[in-house]
């Protein structure tokens, strides 16, 4: 809001409920540049999950917003049971050999680590798990 920038790189968030509006991200009209990089972005069904126009998505699974030919992947609520093993007090670890894997590019400046310290790449256009968690 008010003009703000906003990053979401290698981040996963899955299953959000609301009440009413978008499950996984909403940006408002004052809303300043927003980028969602090398993340997962997937919302247990029935609304819409995402609801950012100033929004640009890459290298992402995303429920909403992918189109075919970008770079990101198509996924629906089926999908977080496939990539993820079953949440543990809220945290979705990824599996292994998924959709996921290589999904991601990493660049200068990208986390080294994911979110329980397993290293990530450090080269530049390296394809990477997509998500804060690397099996």
């Amino acid at each position: 809001a008010q003009g703000n920038e906003m990053h979401v790189v290698y981040s996963t968030v899955v299953n959000n409920v609301t009440l009413a509006g978008p499950r996984s991200l909403q940006c408002t009209p004052d809303a300043g540049p927003a980028e969602v990089r090398n993340s997962v972005l997937i919302a247990f069904g029935g609304m819409s999950s995402v609801d950012c126009a100033t929004g640009t998505f890459s290298n992402s699974a995303l429920d909403e917003g992918a189109v075919d030919g970008d770079t990101n992947l198509v996924a629906t609520v089926m999908d977080i049971m496939t990539f993820f093993n079953p949440q543990n007090n809220g945290v979705y670890t990824a599996k292994p050999d998924t959709a996921l894997k290589d999904l991601a590019l990493w660049v200068t400046g990208d986390p080294r680590i994911d979110f329980d310290g397993t290293a990530r790449t450090d080269t530049d256009s390296s394809p990477e798990f997509a998500g804060a968690d690397k099996p």
